[in-house]
């Protein structure tokens, strides 16, 4: 009996786990990427002092188990951090002390929000000092990557702006790694620098096509980023529900910097208030920190206010404003943006207050079309678990129609 097929848009976490799963269920898979690499924006690089770094998602917490467990089944292991992602010493802006940066965030968890109200407006509205203030609105607008005058207020019980202290997880050797081998599994069923360009559609099937090939399908999913969703025609057009569910999706902004270092340093975790970004040195593999100090600007604000569009000298002069502790070796910066990748044009998804952000209608297939993405997983969005649920999701709701 023939195999059922299924044509996969998209070979990052989402679409890979939605092939591997779907594989393993007995389907032939073929998965379209416009990229010359796996990962989508999870991407690992080793400097040549030997330190891995993450030029797109980094961070593994401890709760989020979809990953972990596929970490473990593709047998990449992973290291702790022992320095915390979430709690970052405060410096620059208002003094603030660690009390009463720690009773600010609990006032936050008690206070009224919804959706229609931005960070800011609960911010202000919560009785706390201005230097608790200041730390917690630069934490999380760099964290959501999002300006907080025009943040889902709900995100404030969110562990980004915990402050908890909670360490976190890398995969030791890069946490590309985990798109790397979902593809190799796949077995050759990968074809890079294949971007699609249209999907035709109907009960009976699905036709994929690119610039010099067509795939036809039983099933189509797409994986890519809404934000580049419309760069594919689907025929017939979408239903608008779904149009404009994707095109409602909020997107923050993001850039990282990651700086060799000449030589070693203590794990540590250190937040820039006034700039919004924030910056850290941390274990991977080894007892001791890898030799080089990582750096996040979170929002469109914090990129043009260090001026990351002309390159990554003013955020090197802030850089050695803020830690004076480290032996930065600036001649091997890496800078990263996503603004002005072709294939995301942004860092991932957020939440915008005032405006509706429908899961239900985002995951919905529209007949044989079905979609994946982080911005498809609820709760979990913006994070490599989501992504990773939400190729699950979409294979398991292959599987139940099928």
């Amino acid at each position: 009996m023939k195999k059922p097929r299924v044509c996969v848009i998209g070979a990052g976490l989402a679409g890979l786990s939605t092939a591997d799963a779907l594989q393993t269920a007995g389907w032939e898979v073929v998965v379209l990427e416009a990229r010359d690499r796996v990962g989508g924006r999870v991407w690992s690089e080793q400097l040549t002092n030997g330190a891995w770094i993450e030029r797109g998602a980094e961070f593994i917490e401890l709760d989020q188990t979809a990953i972990q467990e596929l970490a473990e089944r593709l047998d990449v292991p992973l290291g702790l951090t022992t320095m915390s992602y979430s709690d970052r010493e405060p410096r620059g802006g208002t003094a603030v002390t660690r009390e009463e940066l720690l009773e600010g965030v609990a006032a936050l968890g008690r206070s009224t929000r919804d959706s229609n109200q931005a960070v800011r407006q609960v911010l202000d509205a919560t009785p706390m000092t201005a230097g608790a203030r200041e730390a917690i609105a630069s934490r999380l607008q760099i964290s959501f990557a999002f300006p907080i005058d025009a943040l889902d207020s709900r995100l404030l019980t969110h562990e980004a702006g915990s402050f908890s202290g909670e360490q976190s997880l890398r995969c030791m050797g890069g946490n590309q790694q985990l798109a790397v081998r979902l593809a190799e599994g796949l077995e050759r069923a990968a074809h890079l620098g294949t971007p699609v360009t249209a999907v035709e559609w109907s009960e009976a099937g699905v036709r994929v096509l690119t610039s010099t090939d067509e795939v036809g399908a039983d099933v189509c999913v797409v994986s890519v980023p809404a934000s580049v969703v419309d760069r594919i025609s689907f025929s017939p057009p979408l239903p608008e529900p779904k149009v404009e569910a994707l095109g409602g999706v909020a997107y923050g902004q993001a850039a990282k910097l990651a700086v060799p270092l000449r030589r070693g340093a203590p794990a540590s975790s250190v937040l820039s208030v006034p700039d919004l970004f924030w910056t850290w040195t941390a274990t991977r593999a080894a007892a001791e920190a890898d030799p080089v100090v990582g750096c996040f600007a979170g929002s469109e604000a914090a990129l043009e206010h260090l001026h990351v569009g002309e390159g990554p000298a003013t955020w090197l002069a802030r850089l050695r404003e803020l830690r004076p502790d480290l032996d930065l070796d600036e001649g091997g910066a890496v800078l990263t943006t996503w603004h002005d990748d072709p294939w995301a044009h942004a860092a991932y998804s957020s939440r915008a207050a005032g405006r509706p952000h429908d899961d239900g209608v985002l995951q919905e297939p529209v007949g044989p079309v079905h979609f994946a993405g982080e911005h498809t997983a609820g709760d979990w969005f913006g994070l490599m678990e989501g992504a990773v649920r939400s190729g699950q999701r979409a294979a398991a709701e292959i599987n139940r129609s099928g």
